[in-house]
């Protein structure tokens, strides 16, 4: 996994840092990927609202992380 989308921000359960989804997605999105806990990124980095718990499913973390796992590709 690249470094590319971790953001300068951590998750305020887990302690570790976020990721970005990919650029290429219609609504981005800011994850944990320890406890799924996220948000839209405008809602989360511009506007400081707080991560929603289990914002992600298991399956959609799957997703996400092979997606930019192939776009470092």
């Amino acid at each position: 996994m690249t470094t590319a989308y971790l953001i300068n921000m951590a998750c305020p359960t887990c302690y570790l840092s976020l990721m970005q989804s990919p650029r290429s997605a219609v609504n981005r999105l800011v994850f944990c990927v320890n406890c799924r806990a996220g948000g839209y990124y405008a809602d989360v980095i511009d506007d400081g609202k707080a991560l929603t718990p289990e914002f992600i499913s298991n399956n959609e973390l799957e997703a996400l992380l092979h997606a930019m796992g192939s776009e470092a590709e």
